[in-house]
């Protein structure tokens, strides 16, 4: 499970992670290779890559490694609801109320040309992380339950 958490986070950061669509803009996709973040969820996720490996070969990793698999499956898992949330948050603030008078309807045709979406690659992050944290999780149960 851990192995497949992390593979998934590594294509979740290549694919996109927004789309905006905006009248005299276009449409603009942004993936997790646009900025640090990307860089960070590829980090993350190769550590759990890398540690799921091991623990597959039957190498002896000590308990800390399990916590350190999970504290990274945790940062994707928050790294990947913040952006979801920043996405949100931008969509409101930037789609313009049609509460007030609009006599000529530009409000409320810029409100229905602008469009925000949340890509592929934010939501398979998400399930990255949760799946890493519950993998880390019962390696953790599994370790304490075995040893003496």
């Amino acid at each position: 499970m851990a192995l497949g958490a992390g593979i998934a986070a590594l294509v979740g950061t290549l694919l996109p992670w927004a789309t905006v669509t905006a009248p005299l803009f276009g449409t603009m996709t942004a993936s997790g290779t646009d900025g640090p973040a990307g860089a960070i969820t590829a980090l993350l996720g190769l550590a759990l890559v890398v540690h799921a490996t091991l623990r597959l070969r039957n190498h002896r990793l000590p308990t800390l490694a399990d916590w350190l698999a999970g504290t990274a499956a945790l940062g994707i898992a928050v790294l990947a609801a913040s952006k979801i949330t920043a996405l949100r948050h931008a969509e409101a603030t930037l789609v313009p109320r049609t509460t007030e008078p609009d006599p000529f309807g530009l409000t409320a045709s810029l409100a229905a040309s602008l469009h925000f979406s949340i890509g592929s690659g934010l939501w398979l992050l998400t399930a990255a992380g949760l799946t890493g944290i519950v993998a880390s999780a019962a390696a953790i149960i599994t370790r304490t339950r075995t040893t003496p």
